[in-house]
């Protein structure tokens, strides 16, 4: 077995050889971090401080920092018993870093603690550190002399791992005193259990178990070293009786800010028995760069997308260490394969394959680096692809098995076909609801936005109906069919595009018809009845709650036929609603009812009668009806011409020609005394007609005379006979039945005849109305001119009636006319003129020239005479 394999070596700190600051920063700080302020309470050439280097199997650890509450070079070799580091001469301590005593002390006695104790022997290094990264983590073994025979008793010896600086949400015990300070040297998983011998054991208390606090982490982490058969290689060359494994302590910090950290061991209460921490070298590692994944629209999108969105690795070193430039090493990785899936795009615009580092040049904090995602067939089936870039390892060695060790930090970079929308879930609801379309993802407000919906039976998109709006993103759906509708959204800022699609899912209302086995839903009392409640279709889906009975009605009701589509009532006693409720599978609900009857012996009244016009409409109604539910009507008459057969109705409207007596029969099955009837008398008055016509006398052409005649039925009743002159508003009453009346003055004149009775509160009558047109008058006009030069005017002797504008009324054909010459010798005579006298026809027995007329009308009474003039050319 070789030395290193067999041996644990430990070398003293000493100004010379192997000076403080140089064994800090050699053994337990890495590569990329910065330290500064290093000092500590112990004198250079204290043996309390050292390095070591050890087998694997022997800490877990091979090499790093120890500091122990002795001397540290007396613990390498076997463990032979009894008190072996010695203690920490005071002549090595000094009044630098006293803070890691008072900060141990606060920890030993927390707020509220009633019992005192004081940390001795006092171990401390302190120093500023200004970190790379975003974390920082020390690897650690605590061991102790004071196992077992000490746990849980006063001697609590114990390790602080203490940071101060931004960001830190700092110890309550801490402060105040040490503000934004924290100790991260804990039990795993505890993050308020400090690492000492009374928290990491072997949980057995050999004093007062009042001062330990047990925890399964506590005990999984502890090392027995008290017996050589428990771990002899541990027990052969390490002399402290008990160790923990390989513990962490870790905290978050902000990459390139100053922090404070002290490292402080101390025994308790006593000064024997020691204690000591070994802390791996490189513990504190970085690869002096940090690398965040963004993209080029980085506000929206955290990754890249292939077409539309290039993606970036964003490298940064802390500002205040850029002199020399540097390389960031890192090993590519990930689902997507370089080269094919993406490409490192150059500032010039050149693309390459992504190399395996990238340089940070001199006085350079930031820099970049564009991937561009090509498309290629495997996006078809992946979504999603990445790209890893993993440094070399900060906590760990920068080399394994000679090669590079890239177990450190990683930073993904995600790249997508397109960027994801997620329109929301699948929506479903009652029929008749409208819904609002709520997105996953939080629309913004400047990107485009486009609804469409998918034809079911060809899968086209086509413009939705039944959206509030297209161009925004949470439309309202008011749809009463099931609809897949796709949106389409374009990135404002890339002008990226995406889809989804989301279903709003219509459920039908169950529509119910309740029933019951019974006609006219009437049941006799105390005998049973079926109610059912039938929707358009069973489904077993579908669930049904009948509102329980009244007590009256609870005769032979089960409760669970209550959620049945359909029960049974065997003792039915009371009229009552019955209500039923279903619900289909999304819990759309409907309601129906039914009112179930009691059927009775059939109880009506019609009145004893009434009066009414000959053949008017006539509806005999009865004035009480008490119960008609399952009673059977018919209707019968002593007017034998009425066909009353298909009567079944209590209400029965006739058209009564003559007097007569109705009844009504009401039977139902429920009625032990037979049927019920009861009469109506109906009175007629007799049929009434107020006819009449009238005669011109001599011929339409004259105001008069009119004989009117009437045709009136009954000639005994009543009358009321008028004419009215409708252009002059003149009326007057005619008399008699056959009146002659003479018309003085032209116009439409109107004649009406009603002839009525009443009997009682009853009235009835017969109107007949006609309209007649009086002709005028006017005056007679007879020409002085007769032409027979065929030039259509005066070729005839027309005698005409003119009004008073001498616009043409008629022609007037009867009347006598004779004509005579200068001499007076007559020369035409016609004792019925008929206005036939044509210039043509006199041309060849009258010479041109002045003649004399004489017109007599004995019609119109008039006479006149005058001349005339007869002209051939």
């Amino acid at each position: 077995m070789s030395i290193s394999q067999a041996q644990l070596v430990i070398k003293p700190i000493d100004p010379v050889n192997n000076p403080l600051i140089d064994s800090l920063v050699g053994q337990l700080v890495g590569s990329g971090v910065i330290v500064q302020n290093v000092r500590s309470n112990l004198v250079e050439t204290s043996r309390a401080l050292a390095t070591f280097k050890a087998p694997q199997q022997l800490l877990g650890i091979k090499a790093g920092l120890m500091m122990v509450t002795g001397i540290a070079d007396t613990m390498a070799g076997a463990n032979t018993g009894g008190v072996i580091s010695g203690q920490i001469p005071y002549s090595d301590t000094t009044d630098e870093a006293s803070q890691g005593r008072m900060m141990l002390s606060k920890v030993l006695n927390p707020v509220g603690s009633t019992t005192q104790r004081n940390p001795t022997d006092v171990a401390t290094i302190q120093f500023d550190i200004i970190p790379a990264t975003d974390s920082i983590k020390f690897n650690y073994v605590f061991a102790s002399e004071e196992y077992n025979n000490f746990v849980c008793s006063n001697f609590n010896d114990i390790f602080g791992f203490f940071i101060a600086g931004p960001g830190i949400n700092g110890d309550l015990n801490l402060t105040p005193g040490f503000p934004n300070t924290k100790n991260v040297a804990l039990v795993p998983n505890h993050p308020n259990i400090p690492v000492s011998i009374n928290t990491v054991n072997n949980g057995i208390g050999a004093g007062t178990p009042a001062n330990c606090t047990f925890t399964p982490e506590g005990t999984a982490a502890y090392i027995d070293n008290t017996l050589a058969a428990n771990h002899p290689f541990i027990y052969n060359n390490l002399k402290f009786n008990g160790l923990t494994k390989v513990l962490t302590a870790e905290v978050k910090v902000i990459p390139c800010e100053t922090y404070r950290l002290t490292l402080t061991i101390a025994d308790v209460t006593d000064r024997a028995y020691d204690s000591g921490v070994f802390i791996e070298k490189g513990s504190l590692r970085s690869s002096g760069v940090t690398a965040v994944q963004s993209s080029v629209f980085s506000a929206r999108f955290p990754y890249s997308i292939v077409d539309c969105n290039p993606g970036k690795f964003i490298f940064e070193r802390c500002a205040n260490n850029t002199v020399d430039p540097l390389v960031a090493k890192y090993k590519v990785k990930g689902t997507a394969v370089n080269g094919y899936d993406y490409v490192q795009q150059l500032p010039d615009g050149s693309t390459q394959l992504l190399p395996d580092s990238f340089l940070l040049p001199s006085g350079k904090a930031v820099d970049s680096l564009i991937l561009i995602g090509l498309d290629n067939p495997s996006w078809d089936t992946i979504a999603e692809k990445s790209v890893i870039i993993r440094f070399v390892s900060n906590s760990r060695p920068v080399n394994l098995d000679g090669s590079p060790n890239y177990r450190g930090d990683s930073t993904t970079l995600k790249i997508r076909r397109k960027f994801v929308y997620n329109a929301g879930p699948d929506i479903n609801l009652c029929r008749g609801t409208d819904t609002t379309l709520k997105p996953a993802t939080v629309p913004v407000i400047s990107d485009r936005y486009r609804w469409r919906e998918v034809d079911p039976i060809g899968g086209d998109t086509i413009q939705p109906t039944s959206l509030s709006c297209l161009d925004c993103p949470r439309p309202i759906s008011s749809t009463d069919t099931t609809r897949r509708y796709l949106v389409y959204v374009q990135d404002s800022i890339s002008q990226c595009i995406s889809t989804d699609t989301v279903i709003v899912n219509v459920y039908n209302i169950p529509t119910l018809a309740v029933t019951t086995n019974k006609t006219g839903n009437a049941v006799c009392r105390g005998s049973e009845v079926f109610l059912s409640a039938n929707p358009p279709t069973i489904d077993s889906t579908w669930t049904y709650q009948w509102k329980k009975p009244e007590p009256e009605n609870n005769g032979g009701v089960e409760p669970d036929s209550l959620k049945k589509r359909a029960f049974r009532i065997i003792s039915h006693y009371k009229e009552q609603f019955y209500v039923v409720t279903a619900k289909n599978k999304l819990g759309c609900p409907t309601t129906d009812s039914i009112l179930v009857r009691i059927a009775t012996k059939p109880i009506f009244q019609l009145p004893a009668g009434d009066t009414v016009c000959y053949k008017n409409t006539y509806e005999i109604k009865p004035v009480y009806l008490a119960d008609t539910l399952e009673t059977e009507f018919s209707w019968t008459s002593t007017d034998l011409s009425v066909n009353l057969s298909g009567e079944t109705n209590p209400f029965l409207i006739i058209n009564p020609s003559r007097p007569a007596k109705y009844i009504l029969t009401g039977r139902n099955a429920c009625a032990n005394a037979g049927a019920v009837k009861d009469t109506f008398n109906i009175f007629v008055i007799d049929s009434i007609s107020g006819a009449h016509s009238y005669t011109f006398l001599i011929d339409s052409l004259t105001p008069s005379p009119v004989q009117f005649s009437s045709q009136f039925t009954p000639p005994t009743y009543s009358r009321q006979w008028t004419l009215k002159n409708e252009d002059t508003m003149w009326d007057t009453t005619l008399l008699g039945d056959n009146p002659l009346v003479v018309f003085k003055d032209a116009g439409l004149i109107t004649s009406q005849a009603i002839v009525y009775s009443s009997q009682g509160s009853h009235y009835c009558a017969d109107t007949s109305r006609l309209q007649l047109k009086i002709a005028p008058l006017g005056t007679v006009f007879v020409p002085n001119m007769l032409s027979a030069n065929n030039d259509n005017q005066n070729d005839f002797f027309k005698i005409t009636a003119v009004d008073k504008d001498g616009k043409v009324l008629r022609e007037i054909t009867d009347g006598a006319l004779t004509v005579f010459n200068r001499w007076g010798k007559k020369v035409y005579e016609n004792a019925d003129y008929d206005n036939t006298l044509n210039g043509n026809d006199v041309k060849d027995k009258l010479n041109d020239g002045i003649y004399f007329f004489e017109y007599k009308n004995e019609r119109y009474k008039y006479k006149s005479g005058g001349w005339i003039r007869v002209i051939h050319d």
